[in-house]
C-alpha cells in the first residue's frame, strides 16, 4: 500500500479508493493515514475477509450511494444502516 500511495502522490485529491471483491484490506490506522496524507486521498475501504460472492452485492450498494453523500462516514452510516450483517461478516472498513 506504500508502494501505492507514492506512485499515487497528491493524485487521489478527493476521490475514495475501494479494495473490492477479492482483495482483503488488512491495514491498520497509521498505514490508511499515511495512505491519505501522502495521496490526497479522501477515503480507503474495504473488507478483511475474502467472500467475493457477497462482497460484490455490497460493493453494488456501497458505489449506489457514493454519489448521494458528501462525506465518507455518512456513506458508512448509511452502508451499514441498511446491510449492518453483511458490512461486519466481511469486516467493512473505511478509513478517512
Amino acid at each position: 500500500l506504500e508502494e501505492i500511495a507514492e506512485l499515487f502522490e497528491g493524485k487521489l485529491k478527493g476521490k475514495i479508493l475501494h479494495f473490492a471483491n477479492s482483495k482483503t484490506l488488512n491495514i491498520d490506522r497509521e498505514t490508511a493515514q499515511y495512505f491519505l496524507d501522502v495521496t490526497g486521498a479522501k477515503a480507503i475501504s474495504g473488507y478483511e475477509k475474502p467472500h467475493i460472492a457477497n462482497s460484490m452485492l455490497l460493493d453494488y450498494h456501497f458505489f449506489s450511494l457514493y454519489p448521494n453523500y458528501d462525506h465518507p462516514t455518512e456513506i458508512v452510516e448509511a452502508l451499514f444502516d441498511k446491510h449492518y450483517a453483511l458490512c461486519t461478516n466481511l469486516g467493512f472498513h473505511m478509513y478517512y
